[in-house]
Parts: C-alpha cells; structure tokens; sequence
C-alpha cells in the first residue's frame, strides 16, 4: 500500500451559492493516523481539541483555491518558564 506524504485539504470559493445563509468556501480535509491517535487522546483525557491551520493561495485549473494544512497546536504545549519570586533577599 503507498504512504501519502501530503495530508491537508482545499478550501474552494462555492460558485453555486443559491443563500447567503451558504458557505462562500468548502472543501475537505485529510489527516494522518498519528494526529488522529493524538486528538482521541485529548478527548480521552476531556481536553480542548484545538488544532492550528495554515493556508496557501493556489491557482488550478478552476481558479484560485485555499489549500489548508491542519496539524496540533505546539504553542500550548510549550512548557512554561518557572515564574521567580522578585522578593528574593540577594
């Protein structure tokens, strides 16, 4: 079976937009197994499921599209740096 080395998605303008209670962008997004087996376990755990997106400006055959990267949020994992007491006597 071939690995995919891309996982992502594509935001797309909906030409079609009969209400303007409809979305001006649609499309999908595909995710690898590993940040799938990281989302079930925040929610195990009752945690946010936030995740960070990024997105490009493309040009296809169709026009202009978004194509979108979802991967985890890194910026709250960070750890914190230990907080020091100003009333140190030295």
């Amino acid at each position: 079976m071939e690995t995919k080395k891309y996982y992502g998605g594509a935001l797309f303008i909906n030409r079609n937009k009969a209400k303007e209670s409809l979305p001006d962008l649609s499309g999908d997004v595909e995710i690898d197994m590993e940040t799938l087996k990281s989302l079930v376990e925040l929610a195990k755990k009752n945690q946010p499921l936030k995740m960070r997106m990024a997105a490009w400006i493309r040009e296809g055959k169709n026009g202009k599209f978004y194509s979108v990267k979802l991967s985890e949020d890194k910026r709250e994992m960070k750890p914190k740096a230990p907080a020091f007491d100003d009333d140190i006597p030295f």
